[in-house]
């Protein structure tokens, strides 16, 4: 049977079971709006079903006073509640600094392994790309091996070989025009501050000559090339003229052929001192004060072994920070160590010690030191403080960097006003290029005897890149600079890089706010949180321990210190050697 409904007067024929009607078009869009609505509704449904669960529980966080978690309340923790996902674990957590986070905005945690479990001690945003700086090119070590010989000449006629012993034979043909071999890229540029040369040796016939480019461009600084009956040559141009004409860039070596037929053989391409003087001393960490109150001639005796001279001892100070404790057995250790030639500074440092607080117990401590050396005689005085604070170490660090700056050459200030006292300033070897860097440095140029330099490395051309900008700086300003080196235990660092993802997605990285503070949730799987921002995992890079510590090594260590010590000579700021983990 057909059925008509007519509410306006276009009408369209729709096949049904009854057979055949005719519907209005106004009515077929309103069947279409329900359909599309009841679609919407059953993907909602499905949406909400598939994604990850957002139930969670409250848990009560607790951290210590550089944000790392602990297990117990105490009136010093600072405790905060977080709601964690019902089906995800907590892998680890911190409290930071505030971190607003963005969409796109990268950040990273770097920390280490302990019992399985990582452990950040850095949180942070990850810097804007900018190009590494150029490190500086070794003293004392080969770099013909690292270069890349590319003959060059109009009428082709250079051959060029590299041998099976890592030398370089050049041969060139008659001809008119110019041509040679380009030798480069030198991955480096040429040191800041040192005294020296970069030599040429091996065999040739006469007229070739050599000369430094700066990259892309022509030879410069050109030599002569003069050898002996025996073809023997070396040849050398100084550092002060390459630094006149080529600064803070990579360079090549430039061979050029003579006219006539002629051969060469490259030996070995070097930078050396100019003088080979070497500064050989040797300085140790002691943390544990037990080691000279408890067995002063046995430390002594180990001291004297490695040839050891000069201590930097751990003192422990009355809680009202007043007086030493035991301080007639100090007075004691040092007036031995003074016999046998070592000479005994004090040690202080903790992060804290760059802020208000901290200022004020490490000035007690100084007063104190100060205290003891007017009551003892001069065999018995110590010879100066060490302060080595790290204050980058402090969870403010990567929130308010000039905040830290700005406390920490305070602190600096303060310290420097006792006057009587030689004082040594520990620094990291990366100090010069971090946003701390003119703020710091132009304080501890005014207060420091001294400066030691964690360039804590251990291959050779990596602790003369690390330490070269600080020895430069040494320099600039009359300051006397050691080089420290560590062999205590380590483990491998890791970094972990997180990319912030859209609201509403599940990440493994949360960051919560929590009022003045941001705290740090990392999941076992991504998670739904109800609150703060997420972050994805992208990479993740592991640093090797043995790269930073010689990990118990004492004897691979001391080699490399002595190979060193002559190339560090280069600078007249070097004042010698430091090892941390030496003797405890």
């Amino acid at each position: 049977m057909s059925e008509i409904l007519i509410r306006h007067k276009k009408l369209k024929r729709v096949a049904g079971p009854g057979g055949i009607r005719l519907v209005c078009s106004h009515q077929l869009e309103e069947v279409s709006n329900l359909l599309k609505l009841a679609l919407l509704s059953v993907l909602i449904i499905f949406t909400l079903t598939s994604a990850p669960s957002v139930a969670a529980r409250p848990h009560t966080l607790c951290f210590d006073t550089r944000g790392q978690p602990v297990t117990e309340k105490s009136a010093i923790h600072h405790c905060v509640e977080a709601l964690l996902p019902d089906n995800a674990k907590l892998e680890w957590s911190a409290l930071i600094s505030t971190m607003p986070g963005t969409l796109g905005n990268e950040i990273y945690a770097t920390g280490s392994m302990k019992k399985h479990q990582f452990s950040p001690s850095t949180i942070a945003r990850t810097a804007s790309t900018t190009a590494d700086p150029i490190g500086a090119l070794p003293i004392n070590l080969p770099l013909l091996d690292k270069l890349t010989a590319q003959a060059f000449g109009k009428e082709e006629r250079v051959t060029v070989m590299r041998l099976p012993d890592n030398t370089l034979s050049i041969h060139c043909r008659d001809g008119n025009q110019p041509a040679g071999v380009t030798l480069s890229s030198m991955d480096g540029r040429f040191p800041e501050g040192a005294k020296g040369i970069l030599a040429l040796l091996g065999q040739a016939d006469l007229g070739f000559k050599w000369g430094i480019a700066p990259q892309g461009r022509d030879a410069r600084l050109l030599e002569q090339i003069v050898p002996s009956q025996s073809r023997e040559f070396s040849s050398h141009i100084s550092l002060d003229r390459i630094r006149s004409v080529i600064s803070n860039e990579r360079s090549s070596v430039v061979i050029l052929c003579p006219q006539q037929s002629a051969t060469l053989i490259t030996r070995g391409i070097e930078l050396h001192p100019e003088q080979s003087t070497s500064t050989d001393l040797r300085s140790a960490w002691v943390w544990n004060a037990t080691l000279w109150r408890e067995n002063p001639d046995q430390l002594l005796v180990d001291a004297a072994a490695v040839s050891v001279q000069r201590l930097y001892i751990a003192l422990s100070i009355a809680p009202e920070g007043e007086r030493i404790e035991d301080d007639a057995a100090l007075s004691r250790f040092v007036a031995r160590a003074s016999n046998a030639g070592i000479a005994v500074w004090a040690v202080e440092g903790d992060p804290g010690m760059a802020g208000p607080n901290g200022r004020r117990h490490a000035l007690l401590r100084q007063i104190a030191i100060r205290r003891y050396q007017a009551s003892v005689s001069s065999t018995a005085r110590l010879a100066g403080i060490q302060y080595d604070i790290e204050p980058y170490l402090l969870p403010e660090y990567a929130k308010q960097p000039d905040w830290v700056a700005k406390e920490w050459t305070q602190t600096v200030r303060v310290l420097s006003e006792g006057g009587e006292l030689e004082l040594d300033f520990v620094l990291p070897f990366w100090l010069p290029q971090s946003p701390l860097a003119k703020t710091v440095l132009d304080e501890i140029r005014q207060a420091a005897s001294s400066i030691t330099i964690m360039a804590y490395r251990t291959a050779s051309d990596d602790i003369q890149k690390a330490a070269e900008p600080l020895l430069a700086w040494g320099i600039k300003h009359t300051v006397p600079v050691h080089i420290a080196l560590e062999a205590g235990p380590l483990p491998d660092e890791m970094t972990q890089y997180y990319m912030a993802v859209q609201q509403g997605l599940p990440a493994e990285l949360w960051l919560v706010p929590k009022s003045d503070r941001t705290l740090a949730l990392r999941l076992d799987q991504p998670s739904l949180l109800a609150q703060g921002v997420g972050y994805k995992e992208t990479r993740q890079q592991i640093a090797p321990a043995n790269r930073v510590s010689f990990l118990g090594d004492h004897a691979r260590m001391l080699r490399v210190s002595d190979q060193l010590q002559t190339a560090f000579s280069a600078w007249s700021s070097y004042a010698g050697m430091a090892f941390h983990g030496l003797l405890e």
